[in-house]
């Protein structure tokens, strides 16, 4: 069931499938009938909504914009029907998160329980991507919120600022009774991919970059190898807090080179903002 008119019904699928005739299939058209549609929808506004590429059909800004507002039509139309009671005929809710790299474990996952229990039919897709590319899948609406480091003013969209994260120089224990300078002399630096931009400043500081050491894909991958004894990294200071204590355990090596970063989550202003929307940005502002 759809309150949509059917040019927008239109425009919707189009956006969905990202091409007229994956479109047409699940619209039950044919091409025609949806390009039709489209152009009378642009008549109507006054506007050009896609331009055509390899990639298939990329929206304009005013098509971005247009976006926005079928998505809060829809989201309106899910609290309407629900609110009569015809729950098996209401399209079960979506959230896509796009995350900042080295936040999805402490920021999201963290929370996730509590969120599908609170809304037990929700849908939740994470994305991990750098602040731009976050803020570029949040304006075009292929997600929803996104929570990043450091992020810009935008002023169309709403920004929270959360509870600052630090980011601590840690190892194995016994690096614990070794000077700092032998440290980065002597010791491997295991750099991880998920580690946010202002790590490589912190690095050049520090006279890293130049050293020998180990790269890998994510931050737990960084920690189990400092915890084995083969060398010290970077981690997030909620991340040091899941690693188990005992003799394979890391420690915070230099307090004074702890850097702090601000995290953020932004989305676009709902007129009416779901219930289910509003729980999720709640939970995911606590921190663990």
């Amino acid at each position: 069931m759809s309150l949509l008119n059917p040019s927008l019904e239109a425009f919707w699928a189009v956006v969905q499938a990202g091409t007229v005739l994956k479109a047409a299939e699940s619209v039950q058209l044919t091409q025609t009938g949806v390009t039709q549609r489209i152009r009378t929808l642009e008549k109507q506004l006054g506007v050009t909504l896609f331009t055509r590429s390899r990639k298939g059909m990329q929206l304009t800004q005013e098509g971005e914009a247009l976006l926005h507002y079928v998505k809060g039509a829809r989201d309106l139309e899910n609290e309407t029907i629900n609110g009569f009671g015809q729950k098996k005929q209401m399209t079960p809710p979506e959230i896509s998160i796009c995350v900042s790299p080295g936040l999805s474990q402490t920021r999201v996952f963290a929370h996730m329980r509590t969120l599908i229990k609170g809304t037990p039919l929700l849908k939740l897709k994470v994305l991990s991507a750098p602040a731009e590319e976050s803020l570029r899948l949040l304006k075009t609406a292929e997600v929803q919120l996104a929570l990043i480091f450091s992020p810009p003013k935008v002023r169309e969209m709403e920004t929270k600022k959360l509870p600052f994260t630090k980011l601590l120089f840690v190892g194995p224990a016994k690096f614990k009774k070794e000077p700092w300078k032998t440290i980065i002399e002597h010791e491997r630096f295991i750099f991880s991919d998920e580690l946010p931009p202002q790590a490589q400043l912190l690095m050049q500081k520090n006279n890293l970059l130049k050293s020998s050491g180990i790269a890998v894909p994510y931050i737990s991958n960084a920690l189990e190898l400092a915890a084995q004894g083969l060398g010290y990294t970077l981690c997030f200071e909620e991340q040091l807090k899941l690693v188990g204590s005992g003799k394979q355990s890391v420690v915070p090596l230099e307090s004074r080179m702890n850097l702090e970063l601000p995290v953020s989550l932004l989305w676009y202003p709902r007129k009416n903002m779901p219930v289910y929307f509003q729980k999720t940005v709640q939970e995911l502002s606590q921190r663990t």
